[in-house]
């Protein structure tokens, strides 16, 4: 149930009350999967916008670059004067923001 994007629940929970509803009053199984698929679009929509990572606006904070294992251990560094991500000495550019460092 976690692997399924909120809006397919939300898309097949719509198409199959709408037909559901169309077709008579024999389905009304069909009805309440229908609504129950809805309701679990809209709970998946609610916990993603509550649980995301809030964004500032005042300004854009400088990203983070993670450092992989091959960068932290191939010798002396130096940083990126427009973003300040870590570099290797021997490097031209920025791997981060691809700014000239020589």
């Amino acid at each position: 149930m976690t692997g399924i994007h909120w809006l397919i629940w939300l898309v097949v929970g719509l198409f199959v009350t709408i037909t559901s509803t169309k077709l008579g009053g024999k389905l009304t199984m069909f009805l309440w999967v229908g609504i129950l698929f809805i309701v679990i679009g809209i709970g998946k929509l609610a916990y993603k916008m509550l649980t995301a990572p809030k964004e500032s606006h005042k300004g854009h904070a400088p990203q983070v670059h993670k450092t992989t294992h091959h960068e932290v251990h191939n010798g002396p560094k130096r940083y990126c004067p427009k973003c300040g991500s870590q570099a290797i000495v021997h490097d031209n550019y920025c791997k981060h923001c691809g700014m000239r460092l020589r």
